[in-house]
C-alpha cells in the first residue's frame, strides 16, 4: 500500500516536469495555451464542485442545491460586470482589449 501510493503521487508530480520540458522546448501559441489552461481550471472546478455538491444534496436534495447553483453564477455574472463598469476590465490585460 504504501509503495502504490508513492508511485501514485511520482506520476502525479512527473507532469510538473514533463510540463517544463515541454514549455521550454515547445512554444505553444496562445490558442492551445489557452486551451490547456482552460482544460486544466476546469478539472480544478470540477473536482471541487463534486466534492461540495454531493454532501449537499445527500443532506438537503436537488432544489436548494439548483438554487444555490443559480444564485452563485448570477450573482458573480452581475459583480463582475459592475466591476468592468466601473474599469475594472483595465487591470487584467486579457480584456483589455475592449
Amino acid at each position: 500500500m504504501p509503495l502504490e501510493a508513492l508511485f501514485q503521487g511520482l506520476l502525479g508530480a512527473s507532469s510538473l516536469l514533463i510540463g517544463a520540458v515541454l514549455g521550454i522546448c515547445w512554444k505553444p501559441g496562445r490558442v492551445i495555451t489557452a486551451a490547456i489552461m482552460a482544460f486544466g481550471s476546469g478539472t480544478l472546478l470540477a473536482a471541487i464542485a463534486f466534492d461540495i455538491t454531493q454532501p449537499v444534496f445527500e443532506n438537503a436534495g436537488f432544489i436548494p442545491l439548483l438554487v444555490g447553483f443559480v444564485l452563485g453564477g448570477t450573482l458573480f455574472t452581475l459583480i463582475i460586470n459592475y466591476i468592468d463598469d466601473q474599469g475594472g476590465f483595465i487591470r487584467h490585460p486579457s480584456s483589455s482589449r475592449r
